[in-house]
């Protein structure tokens, strides 16, 4: 028995392990959208769903012909093909190591943001880039060089 493009796409959205109002923000799509999908998807939600997830074959879930999701690897294989390279860029980036460092360059920068708070509130003067000075009064801003 053939599937509908409703059911397909609840079956993907169940494989990222999310619900359908969890799927339905994250693409930009209505409020039960999903439940009211009657015989297709609009081209403009179908992007959308696409820009959002592009491990998703937009061809199995429009037609139910093929795999749920893209063979990566033959794609990663055609990218690399294209670049010469013998070894993907993207096997190079440590994605958690990144995430990490930005986690932490995030924490400093709240912390830079509260202790300028703290500065401005008690009428210090602020060191800004290249030396620049400004005498702070609550409520007035004046800048000394």
């Amino acid at each position: 028995m053939k599937t509908t493009v409703k059911e397909r796409l609840k079956e993907f959205i169940n494989s990222l392990g999310i619900g359908q109002g969890a799927f339905e923000r994250g693409v930009g799509l209505s409020n039960g959208y999903v439940n009211n999908i009657r015989v297709s998807i609009q081209p403009d939600k179908l992007q959308k769903i696409a820009l959002k997830y592009p491990q998703l074959n937009t061809g199995w879930l429009m037609t139910g012909e093929g795999e749920m999701l893209k063979n990566w690897s033959a794609i990663q294989g055609f990218i690399d093909g294209l670049r010469g390279d013998k070894k993907s860029k993207l096997e190079d980036i440590n994605y958690k190591e990144k995430y990490f460092m930005l986690l932490e360059e995030n924490s400093n920068l709240k912390s830079d943001i509260i202790s300028l708070q703290r500065k401005l509130a008690d009428g210090k003067t602020i060191v800004g880039e290249g030396g620049a000075t400004s005498d702070v009064i609550p409520g007035f801003i004046q800048e000394t060089v």
